[in-house]
Formats: structure tokens, C-alpha cells, sequence
């Protein structure tokens, strides 16, 4: 739906008195937001010209004093219950709006759509009644999503996705844990925010990955294109954030003894810098493979020496097993390669090929062993 339909649902919902909360906190942010006056005018504009009958100048003038009132009240009520507060700027432009449209033409379209208003502003808005829709992608599978908002979210196995039911009316706030592909349809009057654990990850209008498993150490952040602003959920003095520009990784660190740097692919490894200044947990990979983060989206793993022991967890998500490993020491064997739709089978004869590793099935467990019988054909690979 267009943004002019959509302030023309709105205009006629808030003359009717049939606007719920959120959906008032749209139209006075719409009714504020720059550029969007003449595309007001331009509707109540139309309006003159659908008149069945033509304007009678006898008639008595619409108290557009009233009508401005009305409205001034209603914005001053909305900013003391602290629902989408509006700026000063923006109440100025609102009120300079509703001046400018009492003007010339305007003014008969004004009284046409506002000459019915007759209900009275509550003192007290009522309260919206939360309500949350989830969205889960399953262990072994993934989900594609398109929020009301137009955006796009590609959920990973072991993903869900939740928003109120204020998201594209008030908000555009939703809180994940998992792994998420967002691209994100642009609104500059509300910025998409994603919460992930806890960090807020804030956009406009861009495509970025967020991996933000609960039993992970670290949180990940990967912009594909636009810009984006990482927060952490407290610091509202706005220093603590962090930008991302495309083709970069935000790696938050949940506690700073579990987080292996070893593990990070080495071409990223050399680039990586803390970001002490700002978050002291949050490292900063200025140059990464999008295609590489982005391949689960597609159903495809790219690894570029991964340990066993990383590849593992992502196969009991991708396959819902659980892995069980009989010698610790196998953990640290690494891999390199492109594995696509591969079943589960596949994915193990490929690791048995590549080392010394044995493995049997039991129901949806996996038992991974050194398989000492081909170890002397990998000894001249291993250190």
C-alpha cells in the first residue's frame, strides 16, 4: 500500500473516531514528518474536486479555530502519556500544516473531510492491549517472512521472530534470537530495530544478518548494504554505539573469557580491531565475505577452515541431532569446503573422508570417534 493510500485510510479512520491508539500515533507522525505537506494538500485537494456539489460561499465558514484545537489538544495529550513522543519541530510543522491548509482551496477540502468531526478528545487515551505474534523456524528447517511493513526476515534453524501489535504503527520493533537475514524496507519516520540479546541493531532501509544463538558466546552483526547503529540496551546517553558500514562484522562478546578468537576465519582475524573506546565487548572485522555469512539463506555452508567442534553445532541445528564426541581431542580437526543440500549422511562420509574420525547413528543422536585405523593416513597432515 502507498504512503498517500495509507494517510488516506488514516485521515477518514481519525474523522470517523475509528483509529485505535496506534494508529492515531501514525497519523500524527505522519501528519508531522517533512515532505509529507504536499502530499496532504494533494489529497485534500482531490477531495474539492469530488464534491458532488459546489462550495457555497454563503454558507457559514468551518471554525478551523476549533478544528486546530482539537488537534493541538490531542497531540499535547499524547506527548504527557508519553506515547510516540513528537518533537517541538515536529508539532510546529504539524500546526503549520494545518494553518497552511485552511488556505485558498484548501479550505473547502478541509471542511469537507473535518466539518463531521464532532467527537470529543478523551483526556486520557485508552491503552493498547499488547498482543505479540512469533514467528519460529524450527530445528532442521528454515522460514521466509514479509512483516507488515514490507520488510523480509529469513529465519535460521532454532530462530524465532517476535513483534507487538504496534510494529509499522508506532514501532517497527522486533526482538530475535537465532540467526535472522533482515532486508529491511525503507521508513525514515520509523527506524527498524532489531533486539538481539542485549543489543539493539538499528536501520532504516539495508540488509544485514544478525546471529544471535542463546547458548552462543558472541553475537554477530553483518552488514550487506546501507548503514547500521549497534546499541547497547542502557546507555541511553547515546555514546555507546557502534556504526557498521557494508561488508563489515560486529562481534559482541558475551563474556570475555568464552570467546575464542581462534575460531573467527583467519582473513577476518588480521583485520579485527576492539572497539575499546566505545564497547570494550564488541570487535570490529572491517572486510568479510557477505557471501560466506549469507550462504545458510540458500541452504549452503562455506567453510574456510572451520574447527569440527563450530561445524558440529551448526549440523545439530541444520539436521535437529544432537552430536556427541567420543575423543575430545577430534574437536580441533578443520575444515574447508562447500557443502549444499546435502543430507545428514552425506555431510558425515565427507568429515570421515577429510579425517581420522569414525561416526555412528543412534535415532537422532551422532557419535563422532578417532578412527585409529585411518590415522596413519592423516598423521603427515596433522601437526
Amino acid at each position: 500500500m502507498s504512503r498517500k493510500s495509507i494517510i488516506e485510510l488514516l485521515l477518514a479512520g481519525y474523522i470517523e473516531d475509528r483509529l485505535s491508539p496506534g494508529e492515531k500515533n501514525q497519523f500524527f507522525e505522519l501528519l508531522a514528518a517533512d515532505g509529507n505537506e504536499d502530499l496532504f494538500r494533494e489529497i485534500l485537494t482531490e477531495k474539492i474536486h469530488a464534491m458532488s456539489e459546489p462550495y457555497n460561499e454563503s454558507a457559514k465558514a468551518p471554525d478551523f479555530s476549533g478544528i486546530f484545537k482539537k488537534i493541538s489538544q490531542e497531540i499535547d495529550i499524547r506527548e504527557q502519556k508519553k506515547a510516540r513522543l513528537l518533537s517541538v519541530r515536529r508539532r510546529l510543522l504539524a500546526r503549520r500544516l494545518v494553518a497552511a491548509v485552511s488556505a485558498a482551496a484548501a479550505v473547502f477540502a478541509l471542511a469537507f473531510f473535518i466539518g463531521r468531526l464532532s467527537v470529543q478528545i478523551p483526556e486520557t487515551p485508552a491503552e493498547i492491549p499488547l498482543s505479540m505474534s512469533e514467528i519460529k523456524a524450527p530445528l532442521g528447517s528454515r522460514s521466509e517472512i514479509k512483516l507488515p511493513d514490507g520488510t523480509t526476515v529469513i529465519l535460521n534453524a532454532g530462530s524465532q521472530l517476535t513483534y507487538g501489535n504496534s510494529f509499522n504503527y508506532s514501532d517497527r520493533n522486533v526482538k530475535m534470537s537465532g540467526e535472522a537475514y533482515f532486508k529491511v524496507e525503507r521508513n525514515e519516520s520509523l527506524p527498524f530495530i532489531v533486539n538481539a540479546g542485549p543489543l539493539n541493531i538499528t536501520a532504516l532501509g539495508t540488509e544485514f544478518n544478525v546471529k544471535a544463538y542463546d547458548d552462543d558466546n558472541s553475537i554477530e552483526t553483518t552488514l550487506v548494504t546501507g548503514k547500521v547503529a549497534i546499541t547497547r540496551e542502557g546507555s541511553d546517553d547515546g555514546s555507546g554505539y557502534v556504526d557498521l558500514n557494508p561488508n563489515q562484522k560486529a562481534i559482541f562478546i558475551r563474556q570475555d573469557d568464552g570467546f575464542i578468537l581462534e575460531d573467527v576465519d583467519e582473513t577476518v582475524k588480521k583485520s579485527i580491531k576492539p572497539v575499546q573506546a566505545i564497547m570494550p565487548e564488541i570487535l570490529i572485522a572491517p572486510h568479510v565475505n557477505t557471501d560466506q555469512v549469507l550462504a545458510w539463506t540458500q541452504g549452503r555452508l562455506i567453510l574456510k577452515g572451520e574447527s569440527l567442534n563450530r561445524l558440529c553445532v551448526q549440523l545439530e541445528r541444520k539436521y535437529d541431532v544432537t552430536i556427541v564426541f567420543k575423543k575430545e581431542s577430534i574437536k580441533n580437526f578443520r575444515f574447508t569446503g562447500v557443502l549444499l543440500d546435502e543430507t545428514l549422511e552425506q555431510v558425515l562420509n565427507v568429515i570421515k573422508l577429510a579425517a581420522p574420525i569414525s561416526y555412528s547413528l543412534e535415532g537422532k543422536t551422532v557419535y563422532l570417534d578417532l578412527d585409529s585405523n585411518s590415522l596413519n593416513d592423516f598423521s603427515k597432515y596433522i601437526k
